[in-house]
């Protein structure tokens, strides 16, 4: 699988990050994302967050993807 873009900075969300397969079969996508978020009015202390996923997908051969992966956490 080729991603587009695996390290790049983003400012806002949602992210969407497109992908091409080379190749049929199984595979895993591992989603890594680190947040840095502080309060609105910025007081106080900011944080570091960092979220994995790991994503298990079956790519046909001659087919493509055209669904999302949509992923989600929540940052406290």
């Amino acid at each position: 699988i080729k991603i587009a873009a695996p390290s790049q900075k983003f400012k806002q969300l949602p992210l969407i990050i497109p992908f091409q397969t080379t190749q049929s079969g199984n595979a895993k996508i591992t989603a890594k994302l680190t947040v840095y978020y502080c309060r609105e009015d910025n007081t106080g202390v900011c944080k570091i967050k960092t979220l994995a996923w790991t994503i298990p997908i079956k790519i046909a051969d001659g087919k493509s993807l055209t669904d999302k992966i949509q992923l989600s956490a929540r940052v406290e």
